[in-house]
C-alpha cells in the first residue's frame, strides 16, 4: 500500500488484503481475487471454543504491518481481548509452529492461503488444533469484508482425512488494486490475466 500510494515507478499493482486501512489516495480496486482465510491455531490441551476464551493466554498476531496483524486485532478487539487481558506477540510466520510447541504461544493468528507451507504444517501436527469459527457468521454481520467459509471435511488430504471434520473460518479477500496511472488499456488486460490465473 505506501508503495502504491508513494506512485512508486516499479510498482503499480499489488495484492491487497482485505480490510488494510489506508487513507484517501485515488487508488483503484480492480476486484477481489480469491479468498485468504484466518487460520487461529492453538496448543491442544488448551480449551478454547471462542474468541473471548483467549483471555490470559499468549497470542501471536503476526509480525508488525502485517494484514494478519491488522486482522488479528480487529477480532481480538471485538472480545475485549488486549494488551491488559492477554499476552500480545508480534512473530513471523516462520516461527509459529516452534513457539507453540516450546509453550511460548498458546494461539497464533495466521491469513494465509490453504496452500501455504505454514498453514499445512501446523494442520498437520498432531499437537496443533484449528479453531472451529462457531460464530463466523456473526463476525460478517459486523465486519463487512469479512466472509464466512466452510472447510470441508477432507479437502485438504482425502487420503488422512484432513480436516478431519467441517471446520468454519473467516475469510478477507485478496483484492487487485492499482495505482491510478496504470493506463486503462493495461488496466483490461490485467483483469483478463487475472481472470484466468486467479
Amino acid at each position: 500500500m505506501n508503495l502504491l500510494q508513494a506512485n512508486a515507478e516499479a510498482v503499480d499493482l499489488a495484492f491487497v488484503q482485505g480490510g488494510i486501512e489506508a487513507k484517501e489516495s485515488g487508488l483503484t480496486s480492480l476486484g477481489s481475487m480469491y479468498y485468504e482465510p484466518v487460520w487461529i491455531f492453538y496448543r491442544k490441551q488448551q480449551t478454547i471454543r471462542l474468541l473471548s476464551d483467549l483471555e490470559g493466554k499468549k497470542i501471536v498476531i503476526g509480525a508488525d504491518g502485517s494484514g494478519t496483524q491488522a486482522l488479528a486485532r480487529v477480532l481480538l478487539q471485538m472480545n475485549h481481548i488486549d494488551e491488559q487481558s492477554a499476552q500480545i506477540i508480534t512473530a513471523t510466520e516462520q516461527l509459529l509452529q516452534d513457539m507453540l510447541h516450546a509453550g511460548q504461544a498458546d494461539v497464533v493468528f495466521l491469513v494465509a492461503s490453504p496452500s501455504s507451507e505454514q498453514v499445512q504444517l501446523l494442520l498437520r501436527d498432531p499437537d496443533i488444533k484449528l479453531l472451529d469459527m462457531q460464530r463466523a457468521q456473526a463476525y460478517t454481520r459486523v465486519v463487512p469484508y469479512l466472509s464466512a467459509i466452510t472447510l470441508p471435511q477432507g479437502v485438504l488430504d482425502f487420503d488422512t482425512n484432513l480436516p478431519a471434520e467441517d471446520t468454519r473460518l473467516l475469510a478477507t479477500t485478496a483484492n487487485l488494486v492499482a495505482n491510478p496511472d496504470l493506463h486503462p488499456a493495461l488496466i483490461s488486460l490485467i483483469l483478463q490475466a487475472a481472470s484466468q490465473v486467479h
